[in-house]
């Protein structure tokens, strides 16, 4: 499974034969966007640090996801299918990989970033452990790609900073 950049606001998520299972749109910067991945969710900034995912019906709207920047670089995803909480955490200095842990701190995917310098942003090469392959739906594997991308946006100077302190 790859995560392919076509330009510096579209990003595609692609199995190994070739099909897409969802995608990200973001608006400028992934302040703002949306997430395809069987059903089309809007991605809404709400303040520093701070994103939802949400379906709108009609006047209402649904919350699918909630992410937290927390100090340290820790980036917490509370996930409502399940109601499930995850923790994305950058490990390493000079090259970065991003590891998605569950409640148990079981690592479940990891995510090694690659500039693509025409299309002006990172692709991912995804590595799923085996033991939570039913876990890592294309959903959540797209939350995880989103944190990284605000998490590298901001040491990019792309967006602000993502906590108060």
């Amino acid at each position: 499974m790859r995560f392919i950049c076509h330009t510096a606001q579209h990003f595609a998520l692609k199995l190994f034969d070739g099909t897409i299972a969802g995608e990200i749109c973001y608006e400028v910067t992934p302040a703002r966007g949306t997430i395809r991945a069987g059903q089309l969710l809007n991605i809404e900034h709400n303040g520093v640090g701070s994103w939802n995912t949400c379906i709108n019906k009609g006047r209402h709207k649904k919350t699918v996801a909630e992410i937290r920047i927390r100090p340290g670089g820790l980036i917490v995803l509370y996930y409502s299918p399940g109601k499930k909480k995850y923790k994305l955490r950058c490990t390493g200095i000079y090259k970065n990989r991003f590891v998605l842990c569950n409640s148990r701190q079981d690592e479940i995917l990891s995510l090694l970033p690659a500039i693509n310098w025409l299309g002006r942003g990172h692709e991912y090469v995804i590595q799923i452990n085996e033991e939570f392959n039913s876990e890592c739906s294309p959903l959540l594997i797209l939350h995880a790609i989103h944190c990284a991308n605000c998490y590298l946006g901001m040491l990019n100077g792309v967006l602000p900073a993502l906590i108060n302190i």
